[in-house]
């Protein structure tokens, strides 16, 4: 292992070299946020003197601790780590410096529903192909990322629906300064993630503060085309200080509190208010704000933000996305029809029976228990998704892949099926990889499957392709169209990879009369 010495806009940093991929961990790309910081557009942070170490990952966002059993596969991703507000770091891997050829630059933006997770990654063996470079970050989250008190606190609190996302706007102006001291190329910059990534990825989109600052889009498996609404912010915000005990004319008190008192009156229950079929402000609660601000409008509702048209897009959702979710719930594996009707009512209102008979007539031979999983992930994920990657189309500027994950991943006896994220995996080359940074298995869900390995060389080849010209197009995949309304073009990943144009219409039909008020 060899150190290593850049020069970036804030001081100097030493990383590390291991088998061929220089790493950089822990650089801080913003100042604290915490104290009378909370809540407000992020600043960069004080210049240093010397060399600063940039061996080991940087303190994670405040969030919930998660009680995973340590035999779970789900502790890979939610293990324990030191928490601060002095947070704002973000990490880099590459194999060339500022001499080598500009290199594409994939910034990949963790998950976690804008409430939990990290940048903590190990990317190196994509790394090593030679053409990426590879960066992530941590950034505020759950209420003190997105606590909307504009409306009750005024001025001082103009930034508070959207500081999250702001730092994360930060984040990618540091690449844009810097990553071409990393080797990186600043004016092919690719944003992506799952999920709350996915999310963060759209939001972004309709952020003026963040044009400019990529040129392609990945949204995996979460379909965030409309934010916040003030009023509806303001009233979780009631709650929120009610919680706390604060009145209106006490907010400088949450200066003063500890984030583990704040974050004590969050009270979000994801999985279960999926399960019950709530809304996104009762799953999300904490999420980005339409501010007339930082975010001026709905990123994609009624129609894609024209401040991202140009970006093309490469748009995912997973078929079984969750299934994983809903292993918790008492009717799992035991749901008879009286049972699956009541969800399907639960999750899509009055369109709840025809969605069943679309279900039944496509797959005849699923189980209630199927058919219950297959509708939450319709109305959570994937039919909303087909929405998304319609309207990039018709916005009609930049191209639109949509892409269907169906490859089932054999982990917990292959009860998650085709997963939530279940392609990052293979986007990472993890398959059979234990992690550099001490976190063990990187794949524990798929296994080690000699056809993970094939799949793993066309997922990443597609991904890389897709970063360097924005077209994931390459010749171990059936070629694969942009989308549009009228031909519905799918790439479906699976043992065997094919195109489909619209496939399952009759249940894609049944999902359009779902009422607005039912979908995420």
């Amino acid at each position: 292992m060899t150190d290593l010495v850049v020069k970036t806009s804030s001081g100097n940093v030493r990383g590390y070299e291991q088998d061929g991929v220089y790493g950089f961990r822990g650089i801080p790309y913003g100042a604290p946020t915490g104290g009378t910081s909370r809540w407000k557009a992020p600043k960069p942070p004080t210049p240093w003197t010397g060399v600063k170490d940039a061996i080991d990952f940087g303190p994670w966002a405040p969030q919930p601790g998660i009680d995973i059993p340590a035999d779970s596969p789900m502790g890979n991703f939610f293990r324990d780590a030191p928490k601060s507000e002095d947070c704002l770091v973000l990490n880099v891997w590459t194999t060339g410096l500022e001499d080598s050829t500009p290199k594409p630059v994939m910034v990949s933006l963790h998950g976690g529903a804008f409430t939990l997770g990290s940048g903590d990654l190990a990317p190196e063996t994509l790394v090593q192909r030679g053409d990426v470079v590879v960066v992530s970050m941590n950034h505020r989250l759950g209420l003190l990322g997105h606590l909307y008190l504009a409306e009750i606190g005024g001025e001082e609190w103009a930034d508070s629906g959207n500081a999250g996302v702001l730092d994360v706007v930060l984040a990618l102006e540091w690449v844009r300064d810097n990553i071409a001291a990393f080797g990186g190329d600043p004016n092919r910059v690719m944003i992506f993630g799952c999920s709350g990534g996915s999310s963060k990825t759209l939001a972004l989109m309709g952020m003026p503060a963040a044009k400019g600052l990529f040129h392609r889009a990945n949204p995996i498996d979460a379909p965030f085309m409309k934010g916040c609404e003030p009023a509806i912010a303001t009233t979780i915000a009631e709650e929120t200080l009610a919680n706390l005990g604060v009145g209106h004319d006490q907010l400088h008190r949450l200066y003063d509190m500890s984030w583990e008192q704040l974050l004590s009156a969050q009270n979000i229950d994801i999985a279960g208010e999926l399960a019950a079929g709530s809304n996104r402000d009762r799953v999300l609660r904490y999420y980005p704000v339409v501010d007339g601000r930082s975010l001026p409008a709905h990123p994609f509702d009624p129609v894609a933000s024209a401040l991202s048209s140009d970006v093309p897009m490469m748009i995912g959702t997973s078929r079984d996305s969750m299934t994983m979710l809903m292993l918790a719930q008492p009717w799992f594996g035991s749901l008879d029809e009286a049972g699956l009707y009541e969800i399907a009512n639960r999750q899509t209102g009055t369109a709840g029976e025809n969605i069943v008979a679309a279900y039944r007539r496509t797959h005849p031979d699923w189980s209630p228990t199927e058919i219950a999983c297959a509708i939450v992930t319709g109305r959570v994920m994937s039919a909303r998704t087909v929405t998304l990657a319609e309207r990039k189309a018709l916005d009609g500027h930049a191209p639109a892949y949509l892409y269907r994950w169906d490859y089932k991943a054999p982990g917990m006896g292959g009860i998650a099926g085709a997963r939530h994220g279940g392609e990052l995996p293979f986007v990472f080359k993890m398959i059979g990889k234990k992690s550099s940074a001490g976190f063990g298995d990187l794949s524990p869900f798929e296994g080690d499957r000699p056809e993970d390995y094939v799949m793993q060389e066309l997922v990443s080849e597609a991904w890389v392709r897709f970063a360097h010209d924005g077209n994931p197009n390459h010749s171990g995949l059936p070629t694969w169209l942009s989308f549009s309304p009228e031909d519905r073009s799918t790439m479906i990943f699976d043992q065997q990879c094919r195109v489909a144009n619209d496939p399952e219409p009759e249940i894609r039909a049944a999902y359009e009369q779902v009422p607005e008020d039912r979908w995420m």
